[in-house]
């Protein structure tokens, strides 16, 4: 899977560096148009002056001239068109390719949890060592896991050098194992307050629940919260949990609401 996560990544990146190209490529063409627009103005106020020693050689002159110019914007046209075909095409391999990856992001992270404020046994703990401690934690919680009930579990470095314990990503052989943790994830106020579970999100998802958190606040929504590493709001007890999966979501639920705002039912 990393592997697999890695290749993507790069073939990501080289899509993006075409079109870094391509944008180059569109800003040349560009000052080449605007430098034969120039042209063009100053041969018509150099001919203006020629018409008065010679109507003839200047008519001449200008429509030569002005063929010249015309072929060039037919030709720079032609090859707008074919660079902006070309722009298209890898934009929409780059959102593929995007969009394959945040899918198997989102697969691996749907077993994974995040702990944090679990102290360390010690500075070079390992990762034997960092699935005891959450077995332990998992089991005064109530819950029925076991040692076998987890793939792997490791610290990650904290973005925050301040002294607390390095968070744990906790990955779990079966999901149903991380729905029993994460419905009494509430009881670790009662066996150690500092000790914090969440649901593990990609980068996407966190910037999403960031932002839909915000949303929340900003138009009257009660939750927000996540569930199998997706971003859920509601906007009360009674109403349907609305899954947020891309952040344009947020608009497009923000301009229903200010339609029903608009026209209230009668």
């Amino acid at each position: 899977m990393p592997e697999t996560i890695t290749s993507i990544k790069k073939e990501n990146d080289a899509l993006k560096r075409q079109i870094e190209s391509l944008q180059k490529d569109f800003s040349k063409l560009q000052i080449m148009i605007e430098s034969k627009e120039s042209l063009k103005q100053d041969g018509a106020s150099k001919e203006t002056k020629a018409q008065m020693h010679s109507f003839q050689t200047s008519l001449d002159f200008v429509s030569n001239e002005y063929d010249t110019l015309n072929a060039f914007q037919i030709e720079a046209k032609n090859e707008f068109k074919k660079l902006n075909s070309r722009l298209t095409e890898i934009a929409m391999k780059v959102n593929d390719v995007g969009d394959a990856l945040d899918k198997i992001q989102q697969y691996s992270y749907q077993y994974n949890i995040t702990i944090a404020g679990l102290p360390q046994q010690d500075e070079r703990e390992s990762a034997n060592q960092t699935s005891s401690l959450c077995v332990n934690l998992f089991q005064s919680l109530g819950v029925d896991v076991n040692f076998n009930d987890i793939d792997i579990a490791h610290r990650v470095r904290s973005r925050k050098e301040d002294g607390r314990p390095s968070p744990i990503i906790c990955k779990f052989v079966r999901c149903n194992s991380k729905e029993i943790v994460m419905r009494q994830r509430r009881e670790t106020n009662k066996v150690n307050p500092s000790v914090r579970i969440f649901d593990h999100l990609t980068p996407k998802n966190q910037q999403i629940l960031f932002e839909a958190k915000g949303f929340k606040a900003k138009n009257g929504y009660q939750y927000c919260c996540t569930k199998n590493s997706a971003v859920y709001l509601r906007k009360d007890a009674n109403s349907q949990a609305i899954r947020i999966n891309e952040l344009h979501y947020l608009l497009r639920l923000q301009n229903s609401n200010m339609c029903l705002q608009a026209n209230p039912k009668s």
